[in-house]
C-alpha cells in the first residue's frame, strides 16, 4: 500500500518498505520461495568459495591492495546514498563474476573500467526459410564481452522485464547481428506469435560489469507455408494441347 512517509527501504518488523514510481509503499513480509535449483546452488557455492579464498589464497600485501582499491569503488546507491566497499567485498564481487563466466581469477585488483555506450541497440525476431523463429541482436563494434540475460516470453502488454536468467556471453557478430536463438529457445522454448521477448545485456571486462541495457520485441505471426509450383505431368490436358499441331503446321513425323 502507498503511504505518506519518509523514504525508506528493507524490512521493518512484519512489513517491507520500498520506494515505487508512485511513492513510498509497504507490503507484508513473507519468506520467499527457495526452489534450490542447480543454478542457485552453483552460484551460492561460487560466492562462498570466493569469500573463503579471501583468507586462504591472498597474501596480506594483496589484501591491502584490495583495501586500497575498494576506497575508490562505491556501493550500489540506496535512497541516493552509498558508501565505499570493503576490500573483501570488492574481491568477492570481482572473483565471483570471473568464476561465474568461467574466466581465470585475479589476485591483484584490476583497474576500474569506464564503459562506453552499450553496443546492443535492438532485438529482431523473424522467421527463416523453414518457418523457424530466429532471435537476433543488432550490435555495433564490440570492445568487451557482453553478458546476455533473458526473461521467459510474456504477454504483449508487458512494458518492463522482471526476473531474468543468464543465457551466456554474446557470440561474434555477422553483418552487425548476433544470433541468440539457440540459447534463448534452449532455456525457455520458442516464443509464440503475439508474445513479447525481453533481453538484458551488460558489458563485462576484467570482472567489472557495466550498466544494464534492455531491449524487447514482439513475435510476429508465423508466415504462411509457400506451396511449390505445380509441374504438368505427362498425359495432362496442357501437355496434350501443346502437342496438337496448329492449323497449317505439318506434323514432324510427316517431314522426310
Amino acid at each position: 500500500m502507498k503511504v505518506i512517509d519518509t523514504p525508506r527501504t528493507n524490512k521493518i518488523g512484519t512489513m517491507v518498505a520500498y520506494v515505487s514510481p508512485y511513492g513510498q509503499c509497504y507490503r507484508a513480509y513473507c519468506v520467499p520461495h527457495d526452489p534450490h535449483t542447480d543454478a542457485q546452488l552453483r552460484q551460492r557455492s561460487t560466492f562462498g568459495d570466493s569469500a573463503r579464498r579471501w583468507s586462504r589464497s591472498l597474501t596480506e600485501l594483496q589484501r591491502e591492495h584490495w583495501d586500497t582499491a575498494a576506497q575508490q569503488t562505491p556501493s550500489h546507491p540506496s535512497l541516493r546514498q552509498y558508501a565505499n566497499l570493503s576490500g573483501q567485498l570488492l574481491w568477492v564481487k570481482i572473483d565471483s563474476t570471473l568464476r561465474f563466466l568461467g574466466q581465470p581469477p585475479v589476485e591483484e585488483p584490476p583497474a576500474p573500467v569506464v564503459f562506453g555506450p552499450n553496443p546492443v541497440t535492438s532485438l529482431l525476431i523473424d522467421y527463416d526459410a523453414s518457418r523457424e523463429i530466429r532471435l537476433r541482436l543488432s550490435v555495433g563494434p564490440l570492445s568487451e564481452d557482453i553478458m546476455v540475460f533473458g526473461q521467459p516470453p510474456c504477454n504483449s502488454g508487458r512494458r518492463k522485464l522482471r526476473r531474468v536468467y543468464y543465457l551466456g556471453l554474446l557470440g561474434p557478430a555477422t553483418d552487425g547481428q548476433c544470433d541468440i536463438t539457440a540459447p534463448y529457445t534452449g532455456r525457455f522454448g520458442p516464443p509464440a506469435p503475439g508474445q513479447r521477448v525481453f533481453i538484458l545485456t551488460s558489458q563485462h571486462r576484467n570482472g567489472w560489469r557495466g550498466p544494464d541495457s534492455v531491449v524487447s520485441a514482439l513475435v510476429a505471426p508465423t508466415p504462411p507455408a509457400v506451396e511449390p509450383p505445380t509441374v504438368p505431368t505427362a498425359g495432362s490436358g496442357a501437355a496434350s494441347v501443346s502437342a496438337t499441331p496448329e492449323a497449317g503446321q505439318v506434323p514432324v513425323s510427316a517431314i522426310s
